[in-house]
């Protein structure tokens, strides 16, 4: 409930003044930078590799 009270620092719906209208995709960089997402997910894949 506390987050319906605080307002949005940052407006999704609505992007800022002078960027272009960017697809709701923007939210999951994964086709943009899918190295970011491959590098976090290899870090967490190769240390737990014995527990998996």
């Amino acid at each position: 409930m506390e987050l319906h009270q605080t307002p949005d620092p940052q407006p999704v719906k609505q992007p800022p003044a002078g960027d272009p209208p960017q697809p709701p995709k923007n939210d999951r960089p994964e086709p943009a930078q899918p190295g970011k997402f491959y590098s976090a997910f290899h870090c967490a894949s190769s240390m737990p590799a014995r527990s998996a």
